[in-house]
């Protein structure tokens, strides 16, 4: 069947048999044909009562009964029958053109405890998994249905009117199509009409929300499954994981670390040290741009702390990248402000050789980039070749960084020569280097062909220090390009 068609096709059979007022029913499919089987009450199957022609009183008396099954009625004491029904592709059309002026009508809105709405969120989570159904039973408890999935696997699930519709949800969230988005909000809202007081419900469709980046949502029905549910762990980290990406790292960091107060089980406690590493390696980066360094620094050694210490209690994926994430970010602080030697280590933790996975891959080019440049300061060839293969490897294509990367091949493929900045003229950017060779004319340099990149500022202030750099001809006389400070220290 096409996909969807059972969300569609399943709803007019399940409208159909409404009708009867069913106390079970259990549909196959043969063929192209569906087959209904069930009991339901013999007055039922005499007359056949058109919905529409019904006193609105006798309307919402008779919902009540389907709603309540312990509701005081003379009918509820009647004798079952059972009864069989077929749909072909035509009725099913048929029935669908019918029921759907019905639906435009007086009770426009679905009725969420219907048997017609129940089999529509069944043909919903077959069509997200792209499957067949087998078959489906339903009683004034529970449905039961079992499918071929799209690897013609078979599955059964049994769950009750609330379960289905959670389930039903989470599936066609995680079919990440803008369709089921949709269709998966519109479940949770039965499913929290139904009851709204499990937590569990809103914290389901605050996972929703988040991931589909709309964090004011989600964070408003996570704050209620925590109203519902105060110290629950999982439900603390997701808040906290929401605030985060809302760009609130104070109140996520508080949010964290009481998920791991709470935690009873060991994933959760790992998910939430994950989730604080990457909540403090966000709010360094936030608080470096302020020029704090000192304060950046230290949130960077926090997170490094957590997001090491979740790594060594799993081989989970989000684990490793995210201290991947974190060492990145705190080898390339450090190597600015402390010195290579110190930031080395880091640098090398968050290189992963022939990583496959984006993430890792990006933390792995970045890292030996960094590497492979601060080698060549300090005039170690060699190394910095094994670095710069090792990044060439992962490398994305066509993105700043594999310029980057061509530009420093360059610099393994032709001479380096040395020189000192001896002039300098002051607040334009630019000076002149006195090369060790034995030609005496000066080379220009730019402070835009200084590597790492620097500011005119800066740059007024380092008249006097040694390069090594490539040269290239200018209009008039040599120019300097891909010049680096020399690393006196480990000369």
């Amino acid at each position: 069947m096409d996909k969807q068609d059972y969300a569609r096709v399943l709803r007019s059979i399940g409208q159909d048999l409404e009708e009867l007022r069913p106390e079970y029913v259990e549909i196959k499919q043969k063929g192209k044909d569906f087959i209904a089987r069930g009991r339901c009450r013999a007055s039922s199957l005499d007359v056949k009562t058109d919905v529409r022609s019904s006193p609105l009183i006798e309307r919402l008396w008779e919902r009540m009964l389907q709603r309540d099954s312990k509701a005081a009625s003379p009918k509820a004491q009647e004798r079952t029958v059972p009864f069989v029904r077929r749909y072909s592709p035509h009725d099913n059309d048929r029935l669908d053109q019918s029921k759907h002026a019905h639906r435009t009508g007086l009770f426009a809105t679905p009725d969420i405890h219907g048997l017609g709405e129940m089999l529509r969120t069944i043909g919903r989570l077959i069509d997200a998994e792209g499957g067949r159904l087998i078959k489906l039973s339903r009683d004034l408890q529970t449905v039961t249905f079992e499918y071929r999935d799209a690897q013609r696997v078979r599955r059964k699930k049994q769950l009750s009117s609330l379960q289905l519709l959670q389930d039903a949800a989470v599936i066609l969230h995680g079919a990440r199509d803008p369709g089921f988005y949709e269709q998966a909000d519109s479940l949770m809202k039965k499913a929290t009409r139904m009851d709204s007081n499990d937590p569990r419900l809103w914290f389901v469709w605050g996972n929703i929300e988040r991931d589909r980046q709309r964090y004011d949502k989600a964070g408003e029905h996570m704050r209620k499954a925590l109203e519902l549910s105060p110290n629950d762990a999982p439900i603390l980290g997701a808040l906290g994981e929401i605030e985060k990406r809302r760009g609130n790292y104070e109140e996520a960091e508080i949010l964290l670390l009481r998920s791991i107060s709470e935690s009873k089980n060991q994933w959760n406690y790992i998910v939430s040290l994950t989730s604080l590493a990457d909540n403090l390696r966000r709010w360094a980066e936030t608080v470096i741009r302020d020029k704090r360094i000192e304060e950046g620094l230290e949130k960077l050694r926090q997170a490094y702390d957590a997001g090491k210490k979740a790594a060594s209690l799993t081989d989970d994926f989000r684990a490793r990248s995210t201290l991947g994430e974190v060492c990145l970010a705190l080898g390339v602080q450090l190597r600015r402000h402390s010195g290579f030697e110190v930031a080395r280590p880091y640098l090398e933790e968050a290189i992963v050789r022939e990583a496959r996975r984006a993430r890792e891959r990006k933390n792995t080019e970045r890292a030996c980039y960094v590497m492979s440049s601060a080698l060549l300061r300090q005039g170690k060839i060699n190394e910095a070749k094994k670095y710069y293969s090792i990044g060439r490897e992962v490398l994305f294509e066509g993105t700043r960084l594999s310029e980057a990367y061509k530009e420093l091949k360059v610099e393994f493929s032709q001479q380096r020569l040395k020189g000192k900045l001896e002039r300098v003229v002051k607040a334009k950017g630019y000076g002149f280097l006195k090369s060790d060779s034995e030609t005496t004319e000066p080379v220009y340099l730019s402070y835009k062909n200084v590597i790492p990149r620097i500011s005119i500022r800066e740059f007024d202030d380092l008249e006097g220090q040694e390069f090594s750099f490539l040269t290239q001809k200018g209009q008039k006389g040599p120019r300097a390009k891909r010049a680096r400070l020399v690393d006196v220290a480990s000369e």
